[in-house]
């Protein structure tokens, strides 16, 4: 547990606040949340610390905050797809990852579940250490991005979610950095990801075990 937390739960407990600890006892790959991994959520809603991405975290919070009401500690399983594949064994889904194809289709049929956001930290290291003050970055993992870019000092950067109705390719004063990540593909990016694809080439490609699983593109702002 971080140092920071436990002096921030020693406090609140001297002051007589109500607060929740979360703590992860077990993850699966490729969760970025890892054992021990805490955060502290008080009742305002406010989350302090990490226990994970955008799939962890709102349920984290919304369960905390009925712990809170209550006045009981629970243990959550995040594992719907774990769950699901016990309840119709013995019918596994084999044609996840790389069992159904082989090694000439790892990180293909279901590469969210593969890869994930296996190689999103050397992205966000890159665009730290190349970005001028204030860039925008395009990405579809809120939680680790904001993570890195506390981790790298870079809060400057401006986020804006690939799915989101708000991000555009449209020239800015400011040059924009998109991540791809292979794990990240939906319906309601493709459109974005098609476009930049076509019309840019990528200033890094991360690969894991020879699978390329992230890219990151530099759109120059406009007047460059």
């Amino acid at each position: 547990m971080r140092q920071e937390i436990l002096e921030l739960a020693a406090r609140l407990s001297a002051e007589g606040t109500p607060f929740v600890l979360a703590t992860v006892v077990w993850s699966r790959a490729p969760s970025s949340g890892k054992p021990s991994s805490t955060a502290l959520i008080t009742a305002d809603g406010t989350l302090r610390g990490w226990l994970g991405g955008a799939c962890a975290e709102p349920v984290a919070l919304r369960e905390a905050l009925r712990a809170l009401q209550e006045g009981t500690p629970r243990l959550l399983f995040l594992g719907t797809p774990a769950w699901a594949a016990v309840q119709a064994s013995p019918y596994y889904s084999l044609y996840v990852n790389r069992l159904g194809g082989g090694e000439a289709k790892r990180a293909y049929y279901f590469p969210h579940d593969e890869v994930y956001d296996a190689g999103l930290r050397e992205a966000i290291a890159e665009i730290a250490a190349r970005a001028p003050w204030g860039s925008r970055l395009g990405h579809d993992a809120p939680g680790v991005v904001r993570f890195y870019l506390r981790r790298f000092g870079r809060e400057d950067l401006v986020g804006v979610e690939l799915s989101s109705p708000e991000f555009a390719l449209a020239p800015n004063a400011r040059p924009l950095y998109v991540i791809v990540q292979k794990g990240r593909r939906y319906f309601e990016n493709q459109r974005w990801l098609d476009t930049l694809e076509r019309r840019f080439r990528p200033i890094l490609e991360v690969r894991v075990a020879g699978v390329v699983t992230t890219k990151v593109y530099e759109v120059p702002a406009r007047g460059m």
